[in-house]
């Protein structure tokens, strides 16, 4: 199908550091438009959109969810993916989890991140590998409740998963509403706990004042970040081809050290 380049292509995010944020303006300034925001996603959709010759304006998801299954919403499922599936947007650029669930009511461009889910500690926990959170009692461990990572581990079968999905079911205290709240826990529990919580946001926060958290061991599962659009969008193809052009070209890379590592505040 053909897209028109005139048209502006709504495109649907949410507020998440660093993938999206308000920009901080000096006062006097006025921000307007997509000029508001900035972060990985930012970058993302502007060199999207420069590579299909497109217009787009960014609108924040109404909700704020990624999307799940859910019966009272108009099509079945809120968030982003909802929005899609209602078309009240165009794209969706954020750090969407592509899930087998989400692929068959929408579709998803190839990976322009690919993570897992990943250990959070405060430095000086005696924690090395996943295993070792499920051999000892000393440190409690938790995720954000009913997330992606909490539905990995209540489906996944494999032992030390099921394991895990055991104890962090059994002591539901131990996980958050927020991932900031999660992160707070860590701080502030004396080596006491841990968090499981994908790997870029592990990986930001670490670098970020007060330099005291660090992540451990391997990434527990793998899985990617897409850019989304409905069901037979006519950017989809171009879309896919960009993602791979940017990612083949360098710029992915860039733009990741950019809002990772190269602003980094800790040693």
């Amino acid at each position: 199908g053909s897209y028109d380049r005139n048209h502006t292509y709504i495109v649907s995010s949410l507020l998440e550091e660093p993938y999206l944020s308000l920009k901080q303006y000096t006062y006097g300034e006025s921000l307007v438009g997509n000029d508001r925001f900035e972060g990985y996603c930012k970058d993302l959709a502007d060199m999207l959109a420069a590579q299909l010759g497109i217009k787009y304006e960014i609108r924040l998801v109404q909700d704020g969810n990624y999307g799940a299954e859910n019966q009272y919403a108009p099509g079945g499922w809120d968030g982003m993916v909802g929005e899609l599936i209602r078309k009240e947007a165009d794209i969706a650029i954020s750090a969407m989890t592509i899930t087998a669930e989400r692929e068959r009511v929408i579709d998803f461009s190839k990976p322009f991140m690919t993570l897992g889910i990943s250990i959070m500690i405060k430095k000086g926990t005696p924690i090395k590998t996943p295993e070792d959170l499920t051999m000892q009692t000393d440190v409690n461990y938790g995720t954000l409740l009913y997330g992606s990572t909490w539905e990995f581990f209540r489906r996944s079968q494999i032992g030390l998963h099921n394991k895990m999905w055991e104890y962090m079911n059994a002591n539901q205290h131990h996980s958050v509403h927020t991932t900031d709240e999660g992160i707070r826990r860590v701080r502030q529990s004396k080596g006491k706990y841990a968090l499981l919580v994908e790997s870029p946001k592990n990986e930001y926060v670490n670098a970020r004042p007060p330099c005291d958290t660090m992540k451990v061991g391997r990434n527990i599962d793998t899985k990617g970040f897409g850019v989304a659009t409905p069901i037979g969008s006519p950017l989809r193809k171009r879309l896919n081809e960009a993602v791979l052009t940017l990612k083949e070209n360098g710029e992915l890379l860039r733009i990741r050290n950019k809002w990772w590592f190269d602003k980094t505040e800790c040693n």
